[in-house]
């Protein structure tokens, strides 16, 4: 294993004949805390979670450093060739020792070398969002449950409360419909982790749609976690659960 780096279709190694300085490990995001002095009281009062009832992250920020393999291409030309490809641009990463999530973010470049000068080496920063991907959508990984849903004046209802797609970060899903006709399509969630009980949305057209105070999580092992859809239409719920 070269524990390559793939930065949107280029490969570390393949593409670019790099080595990492050791195995890549992508710095966890520092957690966004919120604290206000209370007088008369002892410690401090911790806001952190109040508005969303779950903590919150700020960007991960750090770097990778590569090794240049030597007799490939001039060092001119390679440096030339990834910062054309990367330096300022947003692209995923992804990781050959974690094939199964993606970053997303920008990246800068810049060269430096080893102690004896005997290789150069390149250094890759990045600025990525707080969670890693999966690979695979909703649709993907769980078409059964999230795929053409079809009401026609019934209610249909599902319960997501141990649905391992879900995963453990809270995420707002998309919602797409079609075939609407005659009252539309009502939406009815729960979310016992959030305080979330019988929120009701109606949709009267197709297309998409998020709804920001619909969030799906499984944080813990005794969430109730369902949605229900009644009237007339079809509906696909699609998002990617994250990971830190």
């Amino acid at each position: 294993m070269y524990h390559s780096v793939t930065f949107g279709s280029m490969n570390s190694f393949y593409d670019w004949h790099l080595v990492p300085d050791g195995r890549p490990v992508i710095i966890m995001p520092e957690p966004k805390i919120t604290t206000v002095e209370v007088p008369g009281a002892n410690g401090l009062l911790d806001l952190s979670e109040s508005l969303t009832g779950y903590p919150i992250y700020s960007p991960r920020e750090g770097s990778i450093k590569f090794h240049v393999l030597n007799d490939n291409e001039t060092l001119d030309t390679l440096y030339s060739k990834i910062a054309n490809y990367l330096h300022g641009k947003k692209r995923t990463m992804s990781l050959e020792d974690d094939p199964s999530y993606y970053y997303y973010g920008r990246y800068k470049i810049s060269w430096t070398h080893n102690n004896n000068g005997t290789w150069s080496d390149l250094e890759i920063a990045y600025n990525l969002d707080p969670y890693k991907y999966y690979i695979e959508t909703s649709l993907q990984e769980d078409s059964y449950l999230y795929e053409n849903i079809s009401v026609s004046g019934t209610t249909v209802t599902k319960n997501l409360s141990n649905d391992k797609t879900v995963g453990e970060v809270p995420v707002v899903p998309e919602f797409i419909f079609s075939n609407v006709t005659g009252s539309g399509v009502t939406i009815q969630f729960n979310n016992s982790e959030l305080g979330i009980t019988n929120l009701t949305k109606t949709v009267n057209g197709n297309g998409s749609r998020k709804f920001y105070d619909i969030i799906f999580s499984n944080m813990s092992a005794n969430n109730t976690l369902t949605i229900s859809f009644s009237g007339h239409g079809k509906v696909d719920i699609l998002f990617r659960r994250m990971s830190l």
